[in-house]
């Protein structure tokens, strides 16, 4: 391993990611401190929240790369992706708990209305965000989480490790998450052409269908990073993107009361759009790998 090349590479890809994480960690660290009544600084709850714990994850993910550098590759990912995943589920939590605190206290300053400690814990535990919508959105997250570390591991093997993934994985797994995260992060309200009945317009059904599609690849790329695509493990990646989108679909089922989002006027077009999206990840994982596979033969 050329030892400098690889700290100048770690360096600057924890610069990056240190910068993105700062306006969210720092409007954090703010929540905290007036939580806490150490200060009063102004924040803003929603680039805490959900981007705070993602991108603390990633960063402090990637940050633990040197010191797992001479685990193997499967271990060492294993062990990232699991920690990783639990700071995500811890900061999350803790940052909207202090959100719902706060926004608790607002309100009852505003109406200059007094309440004990106990009152307010009440009202601030009932203002939290309902875990039938947390779930959909760690779904999405953790998803996010592990395609980027998996992405920047497999990045730095390639560069300064064995060598043992060649550059098209690094390609197609950097594809892969690049064009989730901006998914990810430019997801917008869902627009409705009747409220009522949850039926979506018609570019917040591309919207949805783009976002599923696109988790369901990072996580069949993701699953096939651990296992050799031959033999009967050829159908596991495939078929992870299909519960993948299965699992988004029963998020939403509970989120929305027992409902799932209508995406035409006609029953038969919502069951087809709905198999449609639960398939096309599959068969889209399975091109590419099998693509992949020939490639590295010849």
């Amino acid at each position: 391993m050329k030892l400098k090349s690889f700290w100048v590479f770690y360096v600057v890809t924890a610069i990056i990611l240190a910068g993105v994480a700062a306006v969210p960690l720092w409007n954090l660290l703010a929540m905290v401190l007036a939580y806490h009544k150490i200060a009063q600084f102004g924040y803003n709850a929603t680039a805490v929240i959900p981007f705070a714990a993602v991108l603390a994850a990633i960063f402090i993910g990637f940050l633990f790369l040197p010191l797992l550098w001479h685990m193997s590759m499967r271990k060492k990912r294993i062990i990232v992706s699991v920690g990783a995943v639990g700071i995500f589920f811890g900061l999350g939590l803790y940052s909207e708990m202090i959100a719902a605190r706060l926004d608790t206290v607002r309100m009852v300053l505003t109406s200059r209305m007094m309440y004990t400690p106990a009152t307010i814990d009440l009202l601030a535990s009932q203002a939290a965000i309902p875990w039938e919508v947390r779930v959909h959105y760690y779904i999405f997250s953790v998803i996010f989480i592990l395609a980027v570390l998996n992405f920047l591991y497999i990045l730095a093997n390639v560069l300064y490790g064995d060598g043992r993934h060649s550059k098209r994985v690094v390609i197609l797994h950097g594809a892969a998450t690049g064009c989730y995260g901006l998914a990810y992060f430019l997801v917008r309200v869902m627009q409705y052409e009747n409220h009522a009945t949850l039926h979506l317009a018609w570019g917040s059904v591309l919207n949805a269908a783009i976002c599923f599609v696109l988790a369901a690849i990072a996580v069949g790329l993701y699953c096939s990073s651990f296992i050799p695509y031959k033999g009967w493990e050829r159908v596991i990646p495939p078929a992870l993107s299909v519960v993948t989108v299965l699992a988004l679909y029963l998020a939403q089922h509970f989120m929305l009361g027992g409902n799932f989002y209508l995406y035409s006027g006609y029953a038969a077009m919502n069951i087809f759009l709905r198999i449609l999206i639960v398939v096309v990840p599959g068969v889209i994982v399975h091109f590419l790998l099998r693509k992949y596979e020939k490639i590295k033969i010849a």
